[in-house]
């Protein structure tokens, strides 16, 4: 538990696989956040070399999942993460500044059991140092953030699909 007053400290697990380049602006992103109190952990599903080698270029904490598929890296993702709160982020995903801030922030209600961001979609595959203003589709397809409170029985059903 972190001291009271201070933003409690989170891990984001970046689950990838054979995704190197996207992987690289996604960790150049997260390095970039204005939240300060979290580790970045990104889980390897895939059989590319030098990703290791990629996280420790950017400080991210690196683990191998040899068994193929999302769940399995997601759940090694959560048995070694040491934050309080866990955030989970694709690998071809780039946050905004205040992405990690903006959803640690909705944990200050005890009753929240889990958030989720804004989602804008991308027309085209980015290239490795970002995304132009032409690759956003003319009229953004967007996903809202929401909130989803302990008390629900299908919070957790909710928050993940």
């Amino acid at each position: 538990m972190t001291q009271a007053g201070a933003p409690p400290s989170a891990t984001v697990i970046v689950c990838t696989r054979d995704r190197r380049e996207e992987l690289e602006v996604c960790l150049e992103a997260l390095a970039s956040q204005t939240c300060r109190s979290f580790q970045t952990l990104v889980v390897d599903n895939g059989t590319q070399p030098g990703v290791a080698d990629l996280c420790a270029r950017w400080g991210a904490r690196y683990e191998r999942e040899s068994e193929p598929g999302l769940c399995f890296a997601r759940n090694t993702g959560v048995r070694f993460a040491e934050g309080e709160i866990v955030a989970f982020i694709d690998d071809d995903a780039v946050p905004d500044g205040a992405w990690l801030d903006t959803l640690i922030a909705a944990f200050a209600d005890p009753s929240i059991a889990a958030a989720t961001g804004t989602i804008t979609y991308v027309s085209t595959h980015y290239g490795a140092r970002g995304i132009a203003a032409a690759d956003i589709t003319p009229a953004p397809v967007r996903r809202l953030p929401e909130v989803f409170d302990r008390r629900s029985n299908a919070w957790f059903a909710q928050a993940c699909f």
